[in-house]
C-alpha cells in the first residue's frame, strides 16, 4: 500500500547530543499585574496566579456587563454583583426564553479552584428565582471538564425555572447564579409519560428498527432494557432536580416479526447476525413531558484483539430499507431539522412509526460502508403536548455564562478554561457588520449560518457559499470528498467561541448540524458490543501486549477487517451478492469496490469516495465535538470526541506493534527510537501529531478517573519525547519532501511548527500543570526557545505586501531549512557548535509569510515567559505587534482583527480569539 515512508539511517547510529537551552524559573505571580493600577482602562485586576477563590466566591469588585450594544431585548437584569443578600453572586447565565413558564435552564459555566461536589446531597451553586424573594433554587450540578489533579474546571448548572412574569417568549433574559451551601433533590420531577417512555421497565415501545434485501427484521430497544435481544449497556450519565440523562447502546439483531412462527426466518434468505451499532442519548427535562434522544448509528462493529462476540464482527457494506423510530400511539418525533429522507409518522396498531431514514423510491436499497455513522437529533412529544416555536428540547433553555466583572465565566482570567489549552476568550464589541455592531451582528451571522446549514440539509442541495456534497440517503457530508482538502478552512484552535461570545443558541445549533455532516463522511466508527472505543489497549494483543495493526488516521490506513475488497479487505457479506443481482444498490453507491480488482469511483455522489479527514486535518472534526461539550455538556459530541482521540492513541502509540510491508510505523514508540539515536537532531511530527495531540488533551479533560490514570503516561511519554527531539532550534519537524523546497534540506512549515506549539501548551495546560511541573517547565521551556527562533530568528523575515497597496508584512517564513536532506545522522542547521550561529542556506527560505497561526503561541509566550517585561511591554506581546501589517500598537491590532472578521473569508478568530482576550483583559479594547 503506498504511503511515505519514515526516512531515518539505522538506529544503531549514535549522534552526539545536543543540549538545550536553560529551563527559566516560573514565574510566581501574573505577568500583567501592573495593569491593575492603570486608571480608567477597564482592565481586570489580576490576583496573583496562587490564590484560588475563596468559600464565598469571587473577591474584588465587579465591572459592568458588556456594553458592546446589540445584546438584544432583556427583561430583569439583577444589580452588577449582588446575589440574594445571603448568597454571594458567582455568574450569570443569559438565554432567549422559551414558549414554556417553566422550564429547564442549563447552560456550562468555568468555575475556579474549590468547588466543592463531593458532598452527598448538597449542591454549591443555586439560580435564583424572578420572583420578588430571588428565592434560590438547589441547581444540579456537573462536571464537563477537570484539570490536571482533576479539580473540576468546567460545569453544566442546571435548574427548573420560571420566567420573569414581565417577559415573553423570545426575550433574552439573565439569571443569576450564588454560591453557597444547599440541599440537592436526588432525582428530577419529570412527567409521567416521558419517564415512562424512558424507563426500561416501562410500556414502552422505543424501538429502533429495520430490514435487509432479504425482508428479514433487525430491531433494538433504545431504553436500554438488559433483556432485549441486541444489549450492550446502560450508563447512567447525570440524575438530578432538573434532568436525568442516560446512554445506551445496543446492535440491530435479527428478531421475528410478530405473530411469525418462531421457528422459521421473517425474510426471504438467511439474515446477518447483526446490522448497526446504536448509541441512543436520553435525556429527561423536569416539568416537561418530552424526551430528548440523540442517535449514532454506526458500521464499525468490533472487538480489536478482544474474542470477539457475534455481534462484533465486521461485516463490510450492509444494505437496509429504511431506520424507522417506533413510538407509542399518538407520541411524535420532531428532528432538529428535516431532511428530505424524514418520513411521515403512521399508525400500527397501537404504536406511532416515524421513518427517521426513509426509503429510497424504486425498492432500491440504502448502504452503509465499513465504519460509516450517521446522527439525528430528535425531540419525542408526548400526546397532547401543544405545538411550540422550537421544538428542540435540548436547545431551549441552553444559557450562557456572561461576561462580567470578576464573575465567572470564559472572559475573566481566573476561569479561562476554555478548551484543552485553557483560553481567555476575546468579547465581540468592536465587530461590526451589516450595519450591526458587537452581539447584535455576532447573532445576525451565527443564525445566517445556522439557516444556512439547515437549508443544505433540508432541501438536499449545498447553499451558496457552503462547500457540501449531494444528498445520498443518509448522508449530506460538509467539505471536500478528499481526506486532505487543502486549506485553512476548519482549521481552528477555537471553535465556538463566536457562540459563547454571543451567548447564541442558533450559534450552538450550526455546530451540531455541521458536526451531525462532518460525521457522514467520517467513516472511523470503532466501537465494540458494550458501545466503547476500540482503541489502543483493546486492540493489543492478551499473549505478548503487540498491537498487530500498523493503524494510521488517513489513507484507508484501517484495520483489515474494515477495509474494502478492492483494496485488499475480505470478500463482501452473502447479502450483497443479492442486492447486486436483484439491481436494489442505491444511486450512491457506484464502481466495483466489492471486487477484489475493482475500484471506486471518485465521484462526489459516490459515499464511498469521501473518506474521513485525515489526522492532518483531524480538527476539522473535533472543532465541532470539542465545542459542543464545552459550550453545551453535548454527550454525543463527547463520545465522538472520545472516540477521536482514542484513534489517534492508536495511531500514534507507544507499545511494540507489527509492521506492514510498506513501513517500519508512525508510532510513539518509533519517534522514541529516533530520538534516542539521534538526540536533538528532530522528528517526524508535524500537523498530524499536533492536531492528534489537541483531541487527546481534549479528551484527557472530560474522561472518567479510569481513562485517565490509562492515558497519563502517554502525555509525559510525548512531552519528554519533544524535548528530547528538539533540535537546538526549538524546532521538531524534520522532514524530506518534494513539495518543501523541492527536496534540497530536510525542512519544515512555519504553519505546522505553530500548530505543535499549540498541542505542547494543550499537554501543559490540561495534563501537567500542577502534577508534573518540573516537566511542565522544560516543555515551556522548549515553547520559549521555539519562538526565540520562529520570530528573532533566521526564519523570521517581511517581505512586500501581496497586491498594490505597498507596506510589508512580517512573520516566519513559510518553508525553511532544517538540516542537509536525507536521514538525522547530519546535525541540523541551528547546531552552532556544527554550522555557526545563525545558519540558513542561502535557498533555505522559501514561500510567504505566516501571519494567520501565530497568535497563540505568542500569547502563551506571554503566559509563561519570567523577567522579559510586564503587561504591554512583554516582549512577547510586542512582537506581536510587528506580525502581519504590524499596526504598532495593541488597540489598532484589535479594531485590524474584528474589521477583517466582517467578510467571512477574513475572519481567523479560530486562531486569534484566545490572543485578542488577553489584550482585551489588558485595556486594548479596539473600539
Amino acid at each position: 500500500m503506498p504511503s511515505p515512508t519514515i526516512r531515518c539511517a539505522p538506529l544503531l547510529v549514535a549522534a552526539a547530543c545536543i543540549a538545550p537551552g536553560p529551563v527559566p524559573p516560573q514565574p510566581a505571580t501574573d505577568r500583567f499585574e501592573d495593569l491593575a493600577a492603570r486608571p480608567g482602562r477597564g482592565a481586570f485586576q489580576f490576583p496573583p496566579a496562587s490564590e484560588p477563590s475563596g468559600p464565598t466566591g469571587p473577591t474584588g469588585p465587579t465591572g459592568p456587563t458588556d456594553p458592546s450594544g446589540g445584546e438584544g431585548p432583556r427583561s430583569g437584569s439583577d444589580a452588577a454583583g449582588v446575589g440574594d443578600g445571603e448568597h454571594p453572586l458567582v455568574a450569570r447565565l443569559e438565554l432567549i426564553l422559551p414558549d414554556r413558564e417553566r422550564f429547564v435552564l442549563h447552560g456550562t459555566l468555568p468555575v475556579p479552584p474549590g468547588l466543592d461536589l463531593e458532598r452527598p446531597g448538597r449542591t454549591p451553586l443555586a439560580v435564583l428565582s424572578r420572583d420578588a424573594q430571588r428565592t434560590p433554587i438547589p441547581a444540579q450540578v456537573q462536571v464537563v471538564a477537570r484539570g490536571p489533579r482533576g479539580e473540576p474546571q468546567v460545569v453544566e448548572v442546571a435548574a427548573l425555572v420560571d420566567r420573569h412574569p414581565a417577559a415573553a417568549p423570545g426575550k433574552r433574559q439573565r439569571y443569576a447564579v450564588v454560591r453557597g451551601d444547599f440541599p440537592a433533590d436526588p432525582a428530577p420531577a419529570v412527567p409521567g409519560p416521558a419517564r415512562e417512555l424512558a424507563d426500561p421497565d416501562g410500556p414502552g415501545p422505543l424501538l429502533l428498527r429495520t430490514r435487509d434485501v432479504y425482508g428479514n427484521r433487525y430491531q433494538v430497544d433504545l431504553r436500554g432494557d438488559p433483556r432485549a435481544p441486541g444489549f450492550g449497556s446502560a450508563t447512567l450519565l447525570a440524575e438530578g432536580p432538573a434532568l436525568r440523562r442516560r446512554r445506551t447502546y445496543s446492535t440491530l439483531v435479527p428478531i421475528k416479526d410478530p405473530g411469525e412462527d418462531s421457528g422459521e426466518d421473517s425474510g426471504q434468505g438467511p439474515p446477518l447476525p447483526h446490522l448497526m451499532g446504536v448509541h441512543a442519548y436520553l435525556t429527561e427535562w423536569a416539568g416537561d413531558g418530552r424526551l430528548s434522544l440523540e442517535l449514532r448509528v454506526h458500521n464499525g462493529c468490533c472487538a480489536g484483539s478482544q474474542p470477539p462476540s457475534e455481534l462484533e464482527t465486521p461485516l463490510g457494506s450492509v444494505y437496509w430499507d429504511a431506520l424507522e423510530l417506533v413510538l407509542p400511539a399518538g407520541w411524535r418525533a420532531v428532528p432538529l431539522v428535516r431532511d428530505p429522507f424524514f418520513g411521515r409518522h403512521r399508525r400500527e396498531g397501537n404504536s406511532t412509526v416515524v421513518p427517521i431514514v426513509g426509503p429510497l423510491p424504486d425498492g432500491r436499497l440504502h448502504m452503509m460502508g465499513p465504519q460509516a455513522q450517521l446522527h439525528r437529533r430528535l425531540t419525542l412529544v408526548p400526546p397532547g403536548s401543544p405545538g411550540r416555536r422550537r421544538e428542540a428540547a435540548a436547545l431551549e433553555g441552553l444559557a450562557f455564562n456572561l461576561r462580567e466583572g470578576e464573575l465567572w465565566s470564559w472572559w475573566n482570567p481566573r476561569t479561562a478554561h476554555y478548551f484543552p489549552q485553557r483560553s481567555l476568550l476575546a468579547h465581540w464589541g468592536p465587530y461590526v457588520r451589516d450595519s450591526l455592531k458587537g452581539n447584535a451582528a455576532l447573532r445576525a451571522r451565527l443564525a445566517a449560518r445556522r439557516n444556512q446549514l439547515a437549508r443544505t440539509l433540508e432541501s438536499g442541495r449545498p447553499q451558496a457559499g457552503l462547500l457540501a456534497g449531494p444528498l445520498m440517503g443518509w448522508a449530506q457530508p460538509v467539505g471536500a470528498s478528499t481526506e486532505g482538502m487543502t486549506g485553512g478552512v476548519g482549521i481552528v484552535a477555537l471553535e465556538g467561541q463566536r457562540a459563547a461570545a454571543a451567548a447564541s443558541a442558533s450559534g450552538v445549533e450550526a455546530l451540531m448540524l455541521e458536526h451531525r455532516m462532518n460525521a457522514s463522511r467520517q467513516p472511523e466508527a470503532m466501537w465494540n458490543r458494550r458501545g466503547e472505543p476500540v482503541g489502543v489497549f483493546l486492540w493489543r494483543r492478551p499473549g505478548d501486549g503487540k498491537v498487530p495493526i500498523d493503524y494510521r488516521t488517513h489513507g484507508r490506513v484501517v484495520p483489515p477487517d474494515f477495509r474494502l475488497p478492492c483494496d485488499g479487505g475480505p470478500g463482501p457479506n452473502p447479502q450483497l451478492a443479492e442486492v447486486h443481482l436483484s439491481g436494489r444498490r442505491p444511486p450512491y453507491d457506484q464502481g466495483t469496490p466489492h471486487l477484489a480488482e475493482g475500484r471506486i469511483t471518485a465521484r462526489d455522489d459516490n459515499i464511498l469516495a469521501w473518506m474521513p479527514h485525515d489526522g492532518a486535518h483531524l480538527v476539522r472534526i473535533t472543532k465541532n465535538t470539542k465545542a459542543l461539550v464545552w459550550l453545551a455538556n453535548d454527550a454525543l459530541a463527547r463520545d465522538d470526541l472520545l472516540l477521536s482521540a482514542e484513534l489517534f492513541h492508536l495511531y500514534y502509540h507507544e507499545f511494540e506493534h507489527e509492521r506492514a510491508s510498506w513501513s517500519v510505523g508512525a508510532t510513539l514508540r518509533v519517534s522514541e527510537s529516533i530520538a534516542r539515536a539521534f538526540p536533538h537532531h528532530g522528528l517526524p511530527m508535524g500537523r498530524d501529531q499536533a492536531w492528534g495531540i489537541d483531541a487527546m488533551c481534549a479528551a484527557y479533560s472530560l474522561a472518567s478517573p479510569a481513562w485517565r490514570d490509562l492515558h497519563r503516561p502517554w502525555f509525559s511519554r510525548v512531552a519528554r519525547l519533544m524535548i528530547d527531539g528538539a533540535m537546538p532550534s526549538g524546532m521538531l519537524e524534520r522532514i524530506t519532501i518534494p513539495k518543501i523546497l523541492d527536496s534540497r534540506h530536510a525542512a519544515a512549515q512555519a504553519f505546522e511548527c505553530l500548530f505543535l506549539l499549540h498541542a505542547q501548551r494543550c499537554i501543559a495546560e490540561s495534563v501537567l500543570a500542577g502534577t508534573q511541573d518540573g516537566l511542565r517547565r522544560e516543555l515551556d521551556a522548549l515553547h520559549l526557545r521555539s519562538l526565540e527562533y520562529l520570530f528573532w530568528g533566521p526564519v523570521w523575515a517581511c517581505l512586500p505586501a501581496p497586491g498594490s497597496g505597498g507596506g510589508t508584512w512580517c512573520g516566519p517564513r513559510w518553508h525553511f531549512a532544517v538540516a542537509p536532506p536525507g536521514g538525522y545522522e547530519e546535525p541540523p542547521y541551528s547546531d552552532a557548535a556544527h554550522w555557526g550561529p545563525d545558519h540558513m542556506p542561502a535557498d533555505g527560505l522559501d514561500g510567504g509569510i505566516e501571519q494567520g497561526y501565530v497568535w497563540g503561541p505568542l500569547e502563551y509566550g506571554m503566559l509563561v515567559s519570567p523577567g522579559v517585561g510586564r503587561g504591554l511591554a512583554n516582549r512577547y506581546l510586542r512582537r506581536a505587534l510587528d506580525c502581519g501589517t504590524h499596526p504598532g500598537n495593541a488597540p489598532d491590532l484589535v479594531r485590524f482583527f474584528f474589521q477583517a472578521a466582517a467578510r467571512d473569508a477574513g475572519d481567523n478568530s479560530g486562531h486569534w480569539a484566545g490572543f485578542v482576550g488577553r489584550l482585551q483583559a489588558l485595556g486594548a479594547d479596539g473600539r
